[in-house]
């Protein structure tokens, strides 16, 4: 099982990353019984990282699809 834990960011310390990953181990063992691989992830420094390199502009994807029915739906990815 893999756990992806979001928002990492908004933890001040390091050790408390630590205290919630290690309580995510325990709860998954205890209730599940599998030993899970924790993938702890920040939107935040991503968004930094790419709002240096492009300006500042949040919109860096845009794609068109159309389907079967020649219906076309815009996807754009935005970040803030």
């Amino acid at each position: 099982m893999i756990i992806v834990l979001s928002k990492i960011d908004i933890l001040d310390e390091e050790h408390e990353l630590q205290q919630i990953i290690e309580w995510l181990k325990e709860q998954s063992r205890k209730f599940l019984d599998i030993d899970p691989l924790i993938f702890p992830v920040s939107a935040k420094k991503p968004l930094k990282a790419k709002l240096s390199t492009s300006g500042g502009n949040p919109l860096h994807s845009v794609r068109l699809l159309t389907n079967s029915n020649r219906t076309t739906v815009v996807i754009a990815a935005l970040t803030f």
